[in-house]
């Protein structure tokens, strides 16, 4: 998905714009212009803030805490959009399993993570 930035950065927040598309309402959110659902996906996300496997939880791993360097400090996630302290969007490929270290969508982990209304 390209991104265009927007002219100045809103870490955590933003404000709906008017642009439409054919196929999305675009809004300024963490300092990029990105579909609707995108924002809304990343706010849900915030909101799940545990993976839980085999009857134990623990605290999913923020984007610019990972064990890679992903570069945090100086731009948004290149695949969910969140920006550096916030949780990423599951499925995103930055993700890490905070068991096993792998990447969380995939690894065999099987983590449950609890349901929004908000997740598309």
């Amino acid at each position: 998905m390209h991104h265009q930035p927007a002219p100045s950065p809103a870490k955590g927040g933003g404000k709906q714009i008017s642009i439409k598309t054919e196929q999305a309402t675009l809004v300024e959110f963490n300092g990029l212009l990105m579909p609707e659902i995108q924002r809304t996906n990343i706010e849900a996300a915030q909101t799940q803030q545990t993976f839980k496997r085999k009857g134990v939880t623990r605290e999913r791993i923020r984007y610019g805490q990972e064990i890679t360097n992903w570069k945090a400090r100086k731009r948004p996630c290149h695949d969910c959009d969140v920006v550096k302290g916030q949780i990423h969007v599951f499925g995103c490929d930055v993700e890490e399993c905070p068991f096993c270290g792998s990447q969380a969508f995939i690894c065999g982990c099987k983590l449950k993570i609890p349901k929004c209304s908000g997740v598309k």
